[in-house]
């Protein structure tokens, strides 16, 4: 786990299940754009089946923009070498190799994505990676700043919110709970949000997605790639959200009439 990997949506494989014409057509003019991110956990082992289900961390360029309505500060984030600098002086997430892009960021506030890809063999000899060490150092604050975010939101934003899923701890971090979920950040205990207010573009339709089937078969279908250094750009990690929610509304839409 912690491989880097350059993956994009593949929006026909997605809905091929989808007996829907219109839905077919639309799926092979939709564009999807290229996204850098690591593996954070397999989700399913079973290399018999044709995809394999995985937790994606999604990565930006530059830091978060600020947003106060939505609990997004600046400083939410972890820059990747050789990416260094941090508004509060975050150190740095150190790859067993230096990333071929100079402002590469994970937005710490943001949730994990969890897609298909073919069951197949991949050659990761000399894939960038984060050791198990880093890993675990982000993720804890990721844990704080998905907390912090939500309190912030909150503070503004009190009586949609209310009490719902929000309990405080004796240390006045916020509980977490919900963390096996798609939109979730990971499998050891996480960000559990699911207001409008705090989640962004595509959120809350995987959360349905989540919460209301365990169907692997509700995933978006990825091509991925090990070969980060020969990738030249990459989209915002807001930019997946929105093609997830687009893809994932076809799915529901056709499961549901059955």
């Amino acid at each position: 786990m912690g491989t880097f990997i350059r993956f994009r949506i593949d929006p026909i494989a997605t809905v091929q299940e989808v007996e829907d014409s219109e839905v077919q057509k639309a799926a092979q003019e939709m564009h999807c754009d290229h996204y850098l991110g690591y593996v954070s956990q397999l989700r399913t082992l079973d290399h018999t089946q044709p995809y394999i289900a995985y937790n994606i961390v999604v990565l930006a360029q530059g830091m978060p923009e600020r947003n106060e309505e939505k609990g997004i500060k600046p400083d939410m984030c972890v820059p990747i070498l050789p990416a260094t600098y941090h508004p509060v002086g975050r150190r740095p997430l150190r790859p067993n190799k230096v990333l071929p892009f100079d402002n590469c960021y994970e937005h710490t506030h943001l949730p994990m994505i969890t897609v298909r890809a073919k069951s197949e063999h991949r050659d990761y000899r000399d894939a960038f990676r984060l050791s198990i060490a880093r890993q675990v150092r982000e993720e804890e604050l990721g844990q704080k700043d998905r907390s912090r975010r939500r309190r912030l939101v909150k503070a503004i934003f009190p009586k949609q919110l209310g009490e719902e899923g929000d309990t405080e701890s004796s240390d006045g971090e916020t509980e977490e709970s919900g963390y096996d979920t798609p939109i979730n950040r990971g499998s050891d205990g996480g960000s559990g949000e699911d207001s409008s207010e705090e989640l962004g573009p595509g959120d809350i339709m995987a959360m349905a997605f989540a919460q209301g089937m365990a169907d692997n078969r509700m995933l978006a279908i990825t091509d991925i790639s090990y070969d980060i250094a020969s990738f030249t750009d990459y989209a915002q990690p807001e930019e997946f959200f929105k093609e997830q929610e687009r893809l994932q509304k076809w799915v529901t839409f056709q499961r549901y009439q059955v």
